[in-house]
């Protein structure tokens, strides 16, 4: 909001100094709410991944990471899916860029394979009157267009990536004890772009399937459906199966 209310930059840093200088000076001259007002107002922005904290106090950190406030990367025991994207036009444009993500996961309890389709539909609703410093890139691209890296992190290996119906090389390392699969993207305004990766590999047999979706802070959250079935000849039991 502050490029559209503010779109000259000179008027815009002075605005945003005052906001800091007038926030910073009431963080360490004021005084603190009792702990459970900080728990009551935090609690939702945290839980919501809305709210993410980094120190470099390795016993802070190791709270903020108890609490689910300190974001990070963790390799599960079981299967696990992150979607990630990083603005690459240098500019405002990932607050208009909208996902709607599914999940078909296949899995055979007792060889341990599972097979992933992960579907994302990337949708621009960049407006047409936006200031040139939200919505012009570094790159010879048309104006309003988002360029994003695209990554999916996961615990199987990729096997395919499919961008509007064509066949697209991804690339492929290992972070964090993760499977990191990205390419770039380019959505220009009003329109849609749809991604599907597919993986497969092996977790450890026995019946039992465990996957955590991690949730990226973003500006709008995803639009996100997990679909879990069996093999054929198998099915899943308990209070929550289909």
């Amino acid at each position: 909001d502050q490029y559209v209310e503010f779109p000259d930059v000179d008027e815009r840093t002075d605005v945003l100094d005052a906001i800091l200088d007038q926030t910073v000076s009431q963080l360490l001259s004021g005084a603190l709410p009792e702990p459970r007002r900080i728990f009551d107002v935090l609690q939702p922005p945290v839980q919501e991944n809305h709210l993410r904290m980094h120190v470099f106090d390795e016993a802070t950190q190791a709270l903020f990471d108890d609490i689910g406030l300190g974001g990070r990367l963790v390799a599960p025991d079981g299967d696990y899916l992150a979607l990630r994207q990083a603005n690459a036009s240098l500019n405002k444009l990932d607050a208009y860029l909208r996902r709607d993500v599914t999940v078909d996961v296949v899995y055979e309890p007792l060889s341990g394979r599972v097979t992933s389709v992960v579907t994302a539909a990337f949708t621009s609703t960049v407006p047409g009157d936006l200031p040139d410093y939200v919505d012009t890139s570094i790159r010879d691209i048309p104006e309003g267009t988002n360029v994003t890296l695209v990554s999916l992190y996961s615990a199987l290996p990729p096997e395919s990536l499919i961008v509007d119906g064509v066949q697209t090389p991804i690339q492929s390392a290992v972070e964090y004890g993760l499977r990191r699969s990205s390419f770039f993207m380019e959505t220009p305004p009003g329109e849609t772009v749809t991604v599907e990766f597919r993986l497969a590999g092996f977790l450890d047999p026995g019946g039992e399937y465990s996957r955590l979706v991690d949730h990226q802070p973003l500006a709008v959250d995803d639009t996100m459906t997990v679909l879990v079935r069996g093999a054929d000849s198998f099915e899943f039991s308990g209070p929550e199966a289909p």
